[in-house]
């Protein structure tokens, strides 16, 4: 099973499931191999990286950096860098 989380990096729920159809071939990563349930966790956008981690690659811990503020909420600040 391939949860919804675990298809798209960029796209979610059931927008993420418009690209599938039923007897298509795709390849997935196992997540996770539950004996007891009988289930195995699959996950297809691993297959392709995490964009994220490749994006932050460069970056570490006490770095400065200058963004642009996308967004104030009530609980912070978005900035994009």
């Amino acid at each position: 099973m391939v949860h919804l989380s675990d298809l798209s990096w960029d796209r979610q729920g059931e927008e993420a499931m418009e690209e599938y159809k039923k007897g298509e071939m795709v390849k997935a990563v196992v997540l996770e191999v539950d004996v007891d349930k009988e289930r195995i966790s699959l996950g297809i956008k691993q297959v392709e990286g995490d964009p994220f981690a490749e994006a932050v690659e460069g970056i570490r811990k006490g770095a400065i950096v200058t963004g642009e503020i996308v967004e104030v909420k009530d609980s912070g600040i978005e900035v994009k860098i």
